[in-house]
């Protein structure tokens, strides 16, 4: 089962509008260009660089450069840092991100100098945005730190909340996922406080699917379980579906309770059939729906129940066709391809196998499992294909002898942490002994001290004992 992060580069905080341009107002900043002096006539030329975006890219550029020589050329700073924004923004939008990062970072920095912050802000989440376009992940990262403080300056708690998800988002893709939990907590806090239901819910759902992910199977379902009537008051049937077919595979894998597996993959069944709001939803839940029924055929195997399970395959198989959706083509050949095969019916096993072996190498995407190896030499040994059993036999030994050498490879790698961490553990037992000994020092030179200062009292004690006596001596010899 495929369950991908309900997560996305959120590209919509500001983008600016693109529309289609009328020729007329084009024609009119022209015309009004060629009479304009300073500040009018740099916003004019600024203008006209989003007129020209979709109308002839080369004017469009040409137009963004001069404005940057003309604001720079009589001192306005703000409008330089302007015309490189929207410099950085064209490129963008036709795809140079190069060029796009370059005019962007130089836009921030002039915003920056001139103590713009909300511009300096939407430069930074322009940067961000393209550096996890080219999957730097990292820079996108540093990128968002330092616009983090600056929607904080702003008070602007949703911008702020846009940040944490992205910045959440990149941990995730770090593998890093308790950090990841931490800034979707945050970020689900603040949009509840907006009262942004939509994205709080969204950041539920992220924390459940990451938590199942994890194998944090208890936590996970209790996440989903809050999720679900929130998604249900806004009719958001396509992450219903997404929900309870995880949920439905939780349930089988995890917990291994076969009829809340059913429950749930019968209500992302039922989900798949309520109307989506767009065309690529409805899409996405056709694509879900074949998923839901290879699971609940898997469900059937388990349960003993072989007819229901193959006619269930070959629903999601043939739903599968019809909506050119690979992944779910594979998945309902491999579950009839094992089915056949346990039934006995080598030739109908392999006629999948071969169908899902043209699909994984059509596709690129490798989904053989060992339990689809066993299975295909189990036919071939019953239909005396015996070159291609050789074959699969020693493909499964080199496979077997691979996952030796991977297993020695841990044990290597065991047995050095386990040496490092005996190193450490030595070293820490010295450190303690040495603490020990200069807290041995110490306490003896503490006593030392008292013991000292408890001589000096004493002497200084006898002293005025001795002195009084004396005086009392004389006292009485004159007497």
């Amino acid at each position: 089962m495929r369950r991908w992060l309900n997560l996305l580069v959120l590209f919509g905080l500001s983008v600016s509008a693109f529309a289609q341009i009328d020729t007329h107002i084009v024609d009119s900043l022209q015309e009004a260009y060629a009479t304009q002096e300073g500040r009018d006539k740099v916003l004019t030329m600024i203008e006209l660089t989003w007129d020209f975006y979709d109308v002839s890219f080369d004017d469009c550029i040409s137009w963004g450069e001069k404005a940057v020589k003309e604001a720079n050329a009589l001192g306005y700073k703000d409008l330089e840092a302007r015309a490189n924004y929207v410099l950085g923004i064209q490129y963008g939008y036709h795809s140079d991100l190069d060029l796009a990062r370059e005019y962007l970072q130089k836009s921030y920095n002039q915003y920056n100098a001139i103590s713009d912050t909300k511009n300096a802000f939407e430069s930074l989440w322009h940067l961000a945005t393209y550096e996890l376009t080219l999957g730097s992940i990292d820079t996108a990262y540093v990128v968002y730190e330092k616009a983090l403080p600056l929607t904080q300056q702003l008070n602007d708690t949703s911008a702020n909340a846009y940040v944490l998800v992205n910045m959440g988002l990149i941990w995730y893709k770090r593998s890093q996922n308790e950090m990841a939990i931490k800034y979707f907590e945050q970020a689900k806090r603040m949009f509840e406080a907006i009262g942004d239901e939509r994205m709080a819910i969204r950041m539920g759902d992220n924390m459940a699917t990451i938590c199942a992910e994890s194998g944090q199977a208890v936590e996970a379902l209790e996440l989903f379980r809050n999720v679900i009537p929130k998604l249900e008051e806004f009719e958001d049937y396509y992450h219903l579906l997404s929900v309870c077919l995880t949920m439905g595979t939780i349930y089988e894998n995890e917990i291994v309770n076969y009829d809340s597996a059913m429950y749930y993959l019968e209500k992302a069944l039922a989900y798949a059939e309520m109307p989506m709001r767009s065309k690529e939803s409805k899409q996405l839940a056709e694509n879900e729906k074949s998923e839901a029924m290879v699971e609940i055929g898997n469900v059937l195997v388990k349960r003993g129940e072989t007819h229901a399970a193959l006619a269930k395959f070959e629903e999601a198989l043939r739903l599968a066709e019809s909506n050119a959706y690979p992944h779910g083509q594979m998945e309902a050949c491999l579950g009839l391809g094992k089915e056949y095969s346990r039934l006995g019916q080598a030739a109908k096993s392999l006629q999948y196998f071969s169908r899902f072996f043209e699909l994984e190498k059509a596709s690129g995407v490798k989904m053989v499992r060992p339990s689809v190896k066993k299975a295909l030499i189990m036919d071939y040994a019953r239909l005396g294909m015996f070159s291609d059993l050789e074959t699969e036999l020693a493909d499964f030994e080199e496979d077997y002898s691979a996952l030796l050498r991977e297993r020695d490879g841990i044990k290597e790698e065991l047995l050095t942490l386990r040496q490092e961490a005996s190193e450490l553990l030595e070293q820490y037992e010295s450190q303690n002994l040495e603490l020990q000994k200069y807290q041995s020092k110490a306490e003896n030179y503490r006593l030392a001290f008292y013991g000292l200062l408890a001589i000096v009292l004493s002497a200084c004690v006898l002293f005025l004992l001795y002195k009084i006596v004396r005086k009392n001596r004389n006292k009485t010899e004159k007497g």
